[in-house]
């Protein structure tokens, strides 16, 4: 009986000793994930540095670099495919990318970029996975991916997408009316609109966007 107690407590402790180790191993292993996503943002934020933009020639560099980012990105996400950050963090990548090659001309791979920006997006909230970050995220990529294909056979999508960046740019404005950024890009999205329908020939309601966008921007300088 004694050996019994005593083999017990032993095996008590390493089983104990055994979970420590484990829980320190994945403290370590959260500290290091976030050190690499930190290092990769912040390399992001400089790419993204409106600075930046004027300088001639930097447009080829900040795509590679995006591109790069968006690798990491994805490679995180394979670590973590539960990870509601890591979603937006390659949502947000995708669209950064298509930014870059929407101002580089590349037209159609901005929209492949654009659309796997809002397929994950749109997914997250299906699955229940929604915060402020991921809907002004989703926001921005309906009304980029509209801008990048508004012109040509293109324009009746963008005028789609844009309606649907309108749509949750209001219900973010309306949700939070001490947020001034959700009501700029509300308006951003109408005054689009209102281009686009103008070059559609539909002036009437290319002139209701315009005004709903001016009324918007009126009650931000009020």
């Amino acid at each position: 009986m004694v050996l019994a107690v005593i083999g017990l407590s032993i095996a008590t402790g390493l089983v104990a000793t055994a979970y420590r180790h484990e829980i320190r191993q994945r403290k370590e292993a959260q500290t290091n994930f976030r050190i690499a996503r930190n290092a990769v943002e912040e390399m992001l934020t400089e790419v993204g540095d409106k600075t930046l933009k004027d300088v001639p020639g930097f447009e080829p560099m900040r795509k590679a670099l995006l591109l790069k980012a968006l690798t990491f990105y994805q490679e995180f996400l394979g670590q973590r495919p539960q990870d509601p950050t890591v979603h937006l963090d390659v949502a947000k990548a995708h669209r950064r990318a298509g930014d870059i090659r929407a101002l580089l001309g590349e037209h159609a791979e901005a929209s492949e970029s654009y659309r796997r920006a809002i397929i994950m997006l749109e997914m997250s909230s299906k699955f229940g996975v929604e915060s402020v970050d991921s809907q002004i995220e989703l926001g921005k990529a309906y009304r980029q991916f509209a801008q990048n294909q508004k012109k040509g056979a293109e324009a009746t999508e963008a005028q789609r997408f844009l309606s649907k960046a309108i749509e949750l740019q209001e219900t973010l404005a309306t949700r939070y009316p001490d947020r001034p950024e959700f009501r700029e890009e509300w308006a951003g999205s109408l005054n689009d609109l209102s281009m686009i329908l103008y070059q559609a020939g539909r002036l009437t309601d290319g002139a209701d966007a315009a005004r709903r966008a001016a009324e918007i921007c009126n009650r931000l300088v009020s």
